[in-house]
């Protein structure tokens, strides 16, 4: 079986989302990497800057693919008009928004194979790199979103996502703080931030499942989930480079909140997209194969009828 993958390398290779993926972490290891230098006895080498950069790639990468994957679905969402927009700009639409993802976990990948644990790395930013390193994330995300042609103000404002997240990150904050005073603050904010995600994330769906019974009616469900998800990573992405400043970031457990990160969003795109597979296909197939002989069936009884009216009209114009 042949392959045109002429068009795949051509998509997949895009540096823009390349970057976009890749430039908050390679940049918060640079200043981490920089950071050190000063302190230690010699300078610091590539090997200890691809050290840092792995652990921040590993506690980052994939929800920063995450980020750009439902920016993209929301953009989708709100210009796809059924009546004006093909199949094939829906197919490209969603290849490039899944990209962000897919990076995401190729770089993750890569900074696995990387790390050595044996190896004892301080990741510690300092107020400069922390403000850069925000600053160039959010610009980051601020662009893609203005490429999407929608304003900031559906992404960040949006007030039934602002309440069922704000209400489960508020609550979840409280009742830890209470619980947990021995633990850091920041760290119960960012548990609560994962525990917000995924519940306002799954009441949106639950909403999506109960108002369309279409696509078009399930519209505005689908991008309130995907606001959220996206709310989610960006609080996640910046509270993240905070405890990299405050030194909080081994308590963090960073990596296995990304890969919670990674299964709803995962879940949740392939509720979307979901590419055709082989029973939908055979089962399509068949209905089209039923259609086709229910048409040629039709076509016979009305060629018969028609033959029998032209007979039926000769007799009575010899009658």
């Amino acid at each position: 079986m042949e392959m045109d993958l002429a068009p795949f390398y051509g998509g997949i290779f895009d540096w823009i989302i390349f970057f976009f993926v890749l430039g908050p972490s390679l940049t918060a290891a640079v200043f981490i990497w920089l950071n050190q230098s000063p302190f230690k006895k010699k300078d610091l080498g590539i090997e200890d800057l691809l050290q840092i950069w792995s652990r921040v790639a590993l506690d980052s990468v994939i929800v920063m693919g995450i980020c750009g994957t439902m920016i993209g679905i929301q953009g989708m969402i709100a210009n796809n008009n059924s009546s004006t927009v093909s199949t094939e700009q829906v197919y490209t639409s969603v290849r490039i928004a899944l990209l962000t993802f897919a990076w995401g976990g190729v770089l993750a990948g890569l900074a696995f194979v990387i790390r050595d644990q044996t190896k004892k790395t301080e990741t510690r930013l300092n107020g400069f790199g922390l403000g850069v390193t925000i600053l160039l994330t959010s610009s980051f995300i601020i662009d893609q979103c203005g490429a999407t042609g929608l304003s900031i103000e559906n992404f960040f404002l949006l007030p039934t996502a602002l309440m069922l997240y704000g209400c489960i990150l508020l609550s979840s904050f409280i009742l830890a703080l209470i619980k947990n005073k021995q633990k850091a603050p920041l760290i119960i904010l960012i548990e609560s931030n994962l525990t917000a995600t995924l519940g306002a994330a799954a009441l949106g769906i639950c909403h999506w499942f109960i108002e369309g019974a279409n696509y078009l009616e399930s519209r505005d469900a689908i991008f309130l989930v995907a606001n959220i998800i996206f709310m989610g990573c960006v609080g996640y992405l910046i509270l993240y480079c905070v405890s990299l400043y405050l030194g909080q970031r081994d308590q963090g457990n960073f990596q296995i909140k990304t890969w919670h990160f990674a299964e709803a969003a995962a879940f949740f795109i392939f509720l979307v997209y979901a590419p055709v597979g082989t029973t939908e296909f055979m089962r399509e197939a068949s209905d089209q194969a039923s259609l086709q002989d229910q048409h040629e069936a039709q076509q016979l009884e009305i060629n018969q009828l028609k033959a029998q009216i032209k007979l039926l009209t000769e007799k009575v114009g010899e009658v």
